[in-house]
């Protein structure tokens, strides 16, 4: 549809009634994964008659779309259960979903599942394992919201400031699904070179899966996986000692006129003497050694990235907010890759009608301002992606000793003019006069925040 739709005349495109075509692209897309949600509505600008819809540069849809690369989610490790339908709930249950869910959320004293009777979240950021296909407590259980889909009435509407934006229609309560984060699923080799690209143009819908559980999660399954190999390598070197002496013992005649034994010669096989400690002093002193080389814990790189650039949904046109309402948690549904969680979109609290929905491009705010400890364990969500062999923007100083250039010394250049201070000045209020603006999620131009919220940080992205 957005193909042909763009080969039409700009000035076709400006129609109004191009609304219509817009809201009902939506519909014929959606209608099969969530046919009881209310429309989306395009908000007409009277102020802005040459832009009358979003951009037609995307395919919409609510589904991931898997990269050539990637392979579909496993389901052979998925956890599931057969409770008798609406009874995964029950404390006295015995669901394997539950425990689940408790083992990673137990210690945020959250009890049960994620979801309250109605269905709103208790808490977000953390992460939520739904009941999936293969469970059998059907459609009524309650650990089931993202699956059916969203529920809230939003609408797509232009800003002055940041573009197209996403406006509740009615009251949202606090914990209500909002949406998933869709589009492309890509590896971590693809991503950084769409980031790349992206950068160079100032706009990106990149999104690294990162969350602050997986790294804890990885790294206890390594620790149990080599605990079992190396109970394993014991097991194997105790059958082989016991193998050697087990042997029958080769006779030598000492009363033979040969005064040595022709070893060379004889089928004698001697054990090399194998010391457990020493591998584990090694390892232990390697481990210490690196660990006290590095004073904070470093993240591991994102397996995978989101791309909502070229496929997405109303979800895209999201703004940042340095106050914002809406948050970021990951859901687990038909996938058993803790690597693999939907992104989706939940209130963090209660949305009034007309008033624009907003999360945090630099993670959690409430968590930000005391992040210089280095605890990975705190709640951070992903935040947009960044290509790694771009300069990032330089809106701050990281090294507060280079605060000036030094001074040129007069051996080295004479032909160099010394600016005053007045014109550096001046030069340094037409450089911010020139600065341009980009979208949503730009991580190379667009740093300055135009959220208007009252604890507003002045800067979108992490300094």
């Amino acid at each position: 549809m957005h193909d042909h739709i763009n080969s039409y005349t700009p000035h076709m495109r400006t129609y109004p009634q191009m609304r219509l075509v817009y809201e009902a692209m939506i519909r014929e897309n959606t209608v099969a994964d969530e046919p009881h949600a209310p429309h989306i509505k395009i908000h007409s600008n009277d102020n802005d008659d040459e832009d009358p819809t979003p951009p037609w540069e995307f395919y919409y849809t609510n589904h991931m779309l898997l990269s050539p690369s990637l392979s579909p989610p496993s389901l052979l490790n998925l956890t599931s259960c057969a409770c008798p339908p609406g009874q995964c709930h029950l404390p006295k249950s015995s669901c394997p979903c539950r425990a689940l869910q408790q083992s990673h959320t137990g210690a945020y004293d959250i009890s049960g599942f994620m979801y309250d009777p109605s269905g709103l979240l208790k808490k977000p950021g953390l992460p939520v394992f739904e009941c999936n296909s293969l469970c059998g407590c059907g459609e009524e259980c309650r650990n089931r919201v993202v699956s059916k889909g969203r529920k809230c009435n939003v609408m797509l509407k232009k800003t002055d400031k940041k573009g197209w934006g996403v406006f509740a229609c009615e009251l949202i309560p606090k914990g209500t699904f909002i949406g998933i984060y869709s589009g492309e699923l890509l590896g971590h080799e693809e991503s950084e070179e769409r980031a790349i690209k992206y950068d160079q143009f100032g706009r990106t819908y990149l999104f690294d899966i990162d969350w602050w559980y997986i790294d804890a999660e990885l790294d206890a399954k390594e620790a149990k996986e080599k605990q079992q190999k190396h109970k394993e390598t014991l097991k194997s070197t105790e059958e082989k000692e016991s193998a050697l002496h087990e042997q029958t013992p080769i006779d030598v005649d000492l009363d033979s006129p040969r005064s040595t034994v022709d070893r060379g010669n004889a089928n004698v096989k001697q054990a090399k003497p194998h010391s457990i400690s020493s591998d584990s002093d090694s390892d232990s002193s390697s481990s210490s050694s690196s660990s006290s080389s590095s004073s904070k814990p470093k993240r591991r790189p994102s397996k995978y990235t989101i791309d909502a650039y070229h496929a997405g949904n109303f979800t895209r046109f999201l703004n940042h907010s340095c106050d914002p309402n809406a948050a970021l948690t990951p859901v687990y549904i038909d996938v058993d890759e803790i690597e693999r969680p939907l992104l989706t979109i939940f209130s963090k609290r209660h949305i009034h009608p007309h008033e624009e929905i907003t999360f945090s491009y630099s993670g959690d705010p409430d968590v930000d301002d005391d992040d210089e400890d280095g605890d990975l364990n705190k709640i951070h969500p992903p935040t947009p992606k960044r290509g790694k062999h771009v300069p990032k923007p330089q809106y701050n100083n990281p090294n507060p000793n280079h605060h000036h250039k030094p001074r040129s010394s007069p051996n080295t250049n004479t032909n160099t003019k010394t600016k005053t201070k007045a014109e550096t000045e001046t030069e340094t209020k037409t450089k911010k006069k020139k600065k341009k603006k980009g979208k949503k999620g730009d991580a190379r131009v667009h740093v300055d925040c135009e959220c208007g919220a009252a604890k507003c940080k002045g800067t979108i992205w992490r300094q």
